[in-house]
C-alpha cells in the first residue's frame, strides 16, 4: 500500500489515473493516508509498550514469560518498520536493538510455511 501511495505522489495524476476523475484520486489518497495513520498509531503504541517492558525487565521482572512478551513486541515493531520502510526515522542503535530481539523471536517463533 505504501509503495502505491508513494508512486502516486511521484507521478502526475494523469499518469497515475489516466481514466479516473480527480475526486476518485483524492478518495484513494485519503483512504491510503488513513491506513498509514492507523499503522503509525499502532506502531507508536507498540514502541511505548516495548519501552515500558524494557524498563520493567531492568527493574527485575525477568521471568521467561515476560522476556518472551518483550521479545515479541520488539519483533512486531521491527517487522512494521521494515514493511513500511521507516528505518530512516530511527537511530541505528534502536534498530540494532530491535534486530537483536527479533532474531531471538525468530528462533522462538519459527515462521509457518
Amino acid at each position: 500500500m505504501f509503495r502505491q501511495v508513494f508512486a502516486l505522489l511521484l507521478l502526475p495524476i494523469s499518469v497515475a489515473y489516466p481514466k479516473e476523475d480527480e475526486v476518485a484520486v483524492m478518495e484513494y489518497l485519503i483512504e491510503a493516508t488513513e491506513k498509514n495513520l492507523l499503522m503509525q498509531k499502532v506502531l507508536k503504541e507498540k514502541i511505548l509498550l516495548f519501552s515500558e517492558q524494557k524498563e520493567r525487565f531492568m527493574l527485575g521482572e525477568q521471568s521467561k514469560q515476560y522476556a518472551s512478551q518483550m521479545v515479541r513486541t520488539a519483533f512486531e515493531i521491527y517487522e512494521i518498520v521494515k514493511e513500511h520502510r521507516l528505518q530512516y526515522l530511527f537511530t541505528s542503535q534502536y534498530l540494532e536493538e530491535l534486530a537483536l530481539f527479533s532474531s531471538i523471536a525468530r528462533k522462538s517463533y519459527p515462521t509457518r510455511p
